[in-house]
């Protein structure tokens, strides 16, 4: 697998612009943190990718094994609360015809998601 390469730069106040594999997202702070709230925050985001890799990992997963599902909802909440380590706690909804063990595989396979194994693993930054 290729390195995943991202640029970044601010702008006014807390407000950033990244850029990746030529697309271009903006972030900002919340107003309790500072920043106007005009786009999601780095909280958000990171929430947000782990929920989308999830989501696509089942669909994925689905889409293999050639069954029919309707719909894939997954709900997502950061609790910050415990200093020590985080939960992010989740539910998951699929919307099909298939039995219950079909389902529950589907649900499992969420937790194989890349982003949700980097976070498992842990991640060492390094300031180059």
């Amino acid at each position: 697998m290729a390195n995943l390469t991202l640029q970044g730069k601010t702008q006014e106040k807390y407000k950033v612009e990244l850029s990746v594999n030529n697309h271009t997202i903006i972030s900002d702070a919340n107003p309790v943190d500072g920043g106007n709230a005009e786009a999601a925050s780095p909280k958000d985001l990171f929430l947000s990718s782990v929920a989308g890799c999830k989501l696509m990992t089942m669909k994925m997963y689905v889409d293999r094994k050639g069954w029919e599902v309707d719909e894939i909802r997954i709900n997502m909440e950061f609790d910050t609360s415990r200093k020590e380590d985080f939960v992010i706690n989740q539910s998951i909804h699929i919307t099909s015809a298939l039995d219950e063990d079909k389902v529950q595989r589907i649900k499992n396979i969420a937790e194989l998601c890349p982003v949700a194994k980097y976070m498992k693993q842990g991640v060492t930054f390094k300031t180059v």
